[in-house]
């Protein structure tokens, strides 16, 4: 199932970020989005699953995504 076809994904994410729905296609073309989107995606472990499914990744892979988008140190692990 993709991430659009989440209806509760889709109405936490903009609840979440504070952006507005209309908001959404202006900010997706910038790497900061989809940092944020990972970094949604990646504090859920059924949500980062569900999308690694999807996508057709390993799990870890979107964690990568993410870092390589921020260009930033990864992040660090807080389960242990």
């Amino acid at each position: 199932m993709s991430f659009a076809g989440r209806d509760e994904l889709m109405r936490r994410f903009p609840d979440l970020t504070g952006l507005k729905v209309a908001q959404l296609r202006t900010e997706a073309v910038k790497p900061a989005f989809f940092v944020g989107l990972f970094d949604f995606l990646l504090a859920n472990d059924g949500d980062l699953m569900d999308f690694a499914g999807s996508a057709g990744l390993a799990p870890g892979e979107a964690e990568r995504a993410r870092d390589e988008l921020s260009q930033t140190k990864p992040r660090a692990d807080i389960t242990g």
